[in-house]
């Protein structure tokens, strides 16, 4: 298999004048700046810093870093990308002070946010865009049973303890504390008697690790966009489309025409069949339906 590697200029053929866009791979942030309002959810807390390591799409054996910034609530718990929030927000404000902003993020960023509530989790992800559309689904929040071991550890000064559980697809190892009396965490990870600070799956491909904590009062907010619905079972096969097949992705949004520019002669090519095929890396958080 033949993974991703040159940078694709696209090109949308519509009524109007050609817009042409960077692909850089799915962990290049789009930045996005076109949300009509934003409503204010909850009340936040807590607020928990968490760096997210997970496998690279274009580079084989190689790992990501995101830092995730997790919103703690009395009703409500927010996760979502710091590098993507704070790449839309300071675009948002360039746009409107009439400037040309940056497209991408200068960081990568895995690019899905998640709402839960008691009873469901309604997750944001955002593909390549543009061109690609926002993805927005509710589903029930599963409970994970988690088996606790008289392991301790000690993390950001907190006593630790251990546990582990099934979830998707993965096996993970939890390191939660009794000191801070939350049933929270990073990404869908709750059920346990403390806030998790540390959980990583036994292969390694993904790991969460708080690096700061901070009480206060701030406003858990969500930015309006125009959200394509959906429910998880069809985000599923969108997303893993985008990965394993690129082409035939954009091809379901309209492009009927991709590009690259020549690293030599600086021209843009239409790309051949085998590059077309190409594909990245996918090795999703969830692995079963």
């Amino acid at each position: 298999m033949r993974y991703l590697s040159t940078f694709l200029l696209i090109l949308a053929c519509a009524a109007f004048s050609p817009v042409m866009s960077a692909q850089k791979g799915p962990y290049t942030y789009t930045v996005c700046v076109n949300w009509d309002r934003i409503d204010t959810l909850d009340t936040a807390f807590l607020r928990v810093s968490y760096r997210m390591f997970f496998p690279s799409a274009t580079e084989t054996d190689s790992t990501i870093t995101d830092t995730r910034i997790v919103e703690i609530g009395p009703s409500l718990q927010k996760d979502y990308s710091q590098v993507a929030e704070t790449a839309d927000f300071s675009s948002r404000a360039i746009r409107d002070s009439g400037k040309p902003y940056p497209s991408c993020a200068d960081d990568p960023a895995n690019p899905f946010e998640l709402y839960l509530s008691d009873n469901s989790i309604t997750e944001v992800y955002k593909t390549d865009s543009p061109p690609g559309p926002i993805l927005k689904w509710t589903e029930t929040k599963e409970k994970q049973a988690w088996s606790l071991q008289p392991e301790t550890a000690t993390i950001l000064g907190y006593t630790c303890q251990k546990a582990e559980a099934e979830f998707r697809g993965r096996t993970y190892t939890a390191w939660f504390t009794s000191q801070i009396p939350v049933d929270a965490g990073p990404y869908k990870f709750r059920g346990l008697p403390g806030l998790i600070l540390k959980v990583e799956d036994s292969t390694g491909s993904y790991a969460w690790e708080a690096d700061g904590i901070e009480t206060g009062s701030w406003p858990i907010y969500e930015k309006k966009y125009l959200y394509q619905e959906c429910s998880r079972k069809d985000a599923i096969k969108h997303i893993e489309l985008m990965f394993i097949a690129p082409y035939k992705w954009l091809a379901t949004l309209g492009i009927t025409k991709i590009y690259r520019r020549d690293p030599v002669t600086k021209q843009l090519c239409e790309l051949t069949e085998e590059e077309k095929s190409e594909t990245y890396y996918y090795d999703p958080i969830e692995k079963e339906e």
